[in-house]
Formats: C-alpha cells, structure tokens, sequence
C-alpha cells in the first residue's frame, strides 16, 4: 500500500478546509523537501488519512475524541502458503480511543476486561485499576478550527489563501475570525473587490473591516430578544403551557451602509 516501508505519522487535526485535500497545503503541512511531486494518496473513511511524501497525515474531527473505536488488524497478504492463516484472517483486537491534549494527540487502548457494580466507590476503583495504555502520543501539523479567535481566523485565512489563490469568498461563523480573516486578505495585498468576506455576529473588529471596505456584509443577532424570548418560554414550560421547538429571535444583514442602525 505505501511506496516506503518506514514513514513519519502526524496528524493534520480537523482542517475542515476545501485545502485539506490540496497538494500545496498537505506537502507544507508534512515538511516535504521543495518542488517535490510525489503523488499524494487519499482515503476517506472515520476521518481522511493521506500519504504525503514519506508521512501519513491522518484528519480527525473534533466529533472523533474520546470515542471508543474497534481496532481491527488483519493479514491482508500473505507471501506463502499456510493452512492456519489467510488473507482476513484477524491477528488482533482492541478498543481504542484518541484524546487531545494541547498541541498533542494520544492514541490509548481502553480495558474493559474488568466490570463492577454501578456504584461509585466501586467504579472509581475499577477505573484506577484499568487506566489506558498510551499507545503512541502524536503532534499536531496543521488545524483549520478558529476556536472563534481572532489570532487563529488570522492564520486559517492565510492557510486557505496561501493554498488557493482564487479563493472567491471566505465565510466566519462569528466576529473575531471574520476580523482576523480580514487581517489576513490585507496582508495578502488582495483587493476588497477581488474577494468576498461575510462574517457573524457584527463585533470584535467587524466594524472596522467593514468600514475599510475589506469584509462586505455580517449578520447581527438581538441578544436581548433572545433573553426576552427565551424567559417567556421558561414561564410556559412552567406553567404547562406548549412552548414551541424553535423559537426565532431574528437577525439582520448588516453592510457598510446600514451598520450606524446597530
């Protein structure tokens, strides 16, 4: 399956970028030697795992930490005959588990080879007797998630612009990233009009972007309807009476020209 029988594994965590999958983006994220063209191999399954230059990159969601997850490792070729093994024939099994810590991804093993009774004593026993076993701690390459800052909107947006030069338009899903996004279209020496910039939330830097003409639209929520709203709903629900499944409290696109009204 892979051209080399050793390589590096690390992990581009969560990218979630229309780049993940970019040649550029990949062979900077697994420190390929210059003008390299060595062809990258994708698969899709529980998260993308690609074979860059010598490294396996695997992409794991957020959704994918600490979930258990049945390990199964099989013969997929043999070199000889054998009446006790074929190809499929399973050589182990184990449940393992993925958890991040910093910049820092740990693959465990779980053991569930000891139960008890569901009282607490004696489940906390159990469990400080049936720690995970680290089985490998990997290091983080690359992430697309913000966390809503502005410092990472900053650096995905350039990410996403270093990778794709056309990029037509850039979406963040709240205000910070949108401001860093427009930090990073600036640094760039891009064009208000060759690029569209729409954010969330219209606060923390929007403001400016917008009146530099660099972000184009936000959307404004009304966090006072919402509390208004949200408190008629809990005296319904108090008082037995039917309180609908979806509330709207409404929101307003905002632009350079209409943004003095919020």
């Amino acid at each position: 399956m892979f051209k080399r029988a050793f390589f590096t594994l690390s992990l581009a965590v969560s990218l979630g970028l229309s780049s993940a999958a970019d040649s550029v983006a990949l062979r900077d994220l697994a420190g390929c030697k210059p003008g390299s063209d060595d062809p990258i191999v994708t698969h899709e399954g529980l998260f993308k795992v690609h074979m860059v230059c010598d490294h396996l990159l695997l992409e794991i969601p957020d959704r994918m930490y600490n979930r258990d997850m049945l390990l199964n490792t099989e013969f997929a070729g043999l070199s000889g005959s054998s009446s006790f093994i074929a190809p499929g024939t399973l050589v182990d099994n184990r449940v393992v588990r993925w958890l991040r810590r910093g910049n820092k991804v740990g693959l465990v093993v779980v053991d569930y080879e000891i139960a008890s009774a569901r009282t607490p004593g004696i489940e906390r026993a159990v469990e400080a007797t049936s720690l995970p076993s680290i089985v490998k701690v990997f290091n983080i390459v690359g992430r697309g998630a913000t966390n809503c800052t502005e410092e990472l909107g900053i650096n995905v947006a350039q990410d996403l612009l270093t990778a794709n030069p056309e990029l037509k338009a850039i979406y963040a899903a709240c205000g910070p990233p949108a401001a860093g996004a427009a930090q990073a279209i600036k640094n760039a020496g891009i064009a208000n009009d060759a690029i569209i910039l729409v954010g969330f939330d219209f606060c923390c830097g929007e403001k400016e972007a917008l009146e530099a003409g660099i972000e184009d639209a936000t959307v404004a929520q009304f966090p006072a309807k919402m509390a208004e709203l949200g408190v008629d709903a809990l005296v319904k629900s108090i008082k037995g009476e039917k309180v609908e499944s979806l509330i709207d409290s409404g929101a307003a696109l905002v632009t350079k020209d209409n943004m003095a009204n919020f």
